[in-house]
């Protein structure tokens, strides 16, 4: 991977982490009179929320960049668009057009949202044996 896509990773996990700290202390996961296993729950609990979303995101991107959702916006941009039929573009146009602008940004949001995601399976396994 490039260093740049690298860094991008990392800002995204700091972010991530902090919004993981959020939603810890939201549930109340840091207050002083919980058991160590309610302690475990809901530190598994803050990583699967963070991390399912940003995965799920990432994965929403990827199919999105893959062409998955090109028929659906092609029609809605049709629809909204009020020009004779020899202005518009076709189909197979658009879909040469869109196909010009690759990226990997997914990237940025799925690789965090995996770590976060083994480190929530770490804690459920660990809430089973505390």
């Amino acid at each position: 991977m490039k260093k740049k896509t690298l860094l991008r990773c990392a800002v995204s996990l700091g972010i991530s982490l902090v919004v993981t700290f959020l939603v810890l202390l939201a549930m109340g996961g840091l207050a002083s009179g919980i058991t160590t296993q309610e302690r475990v729950k809901c530190l598994s609990n803050a990583f699967f929320t963070v991390g399912s979303l940003m995965f799920g995101f990432s994965v929403l991107l990827w199919a999105s960049g893959e062409g998955a959702f090109d028929l659906l916006t092609y029609s809605i941009t049709l629809l909204f668009r009020l020009k004779t039929v020899y202005e518009r573009e076709s189909y197979t146009e658009y879909k040469e057009r869109k196909r010009g602008k690759a990226t990997n940004f997914y990237l940025v949001l799925m690789i965090p949202g995996a770590i976060l995601l083994l480190v929530a399976v770490f804690f459920a396994v660990y809430f089973e044996y505390v």
